[in-house]
């Protein structure tokens, strides 16, 4: 069976990033974050119903990623692009 993750990189120079999608990857965001060497607080943006399918697995992950110095909380948008 094949990865059936993949990475799509969001390119804006110097404020680039990437995006990680697959089976298990919210499980993994604690190491991601310290990947990228962020420390400290976090912000996770979501919209409502992606944050009441995902919010508790995000949860648990900070809760352990909290032991290497991170905290997050998520930030709830309605979809699209609304301002």
């Amino acid at each position: 069976m094949s990865n059936l993750g993949r990475t799509v990189s969001i390119d804006l120079g110097e404020r680039s990033y990437p995006v990680h999608v697959g089976p298990g990857e919210v499980l993994r965001l604690g190491a991601r974050l310290r990947e990228r060497g962020l420390r400290g607080k976090v912000v996770i943006g979501t919209n409502p119903a992606i944050w009441r399918g995902y919010g508790p697995a995000v949860g648990a992950e900070m809760v352990t990623a909290r032991q290497g110095q991170l905290a997050g909380r998520p930030v709830k948008r309605p979809s699209g692009n609304v301002h």
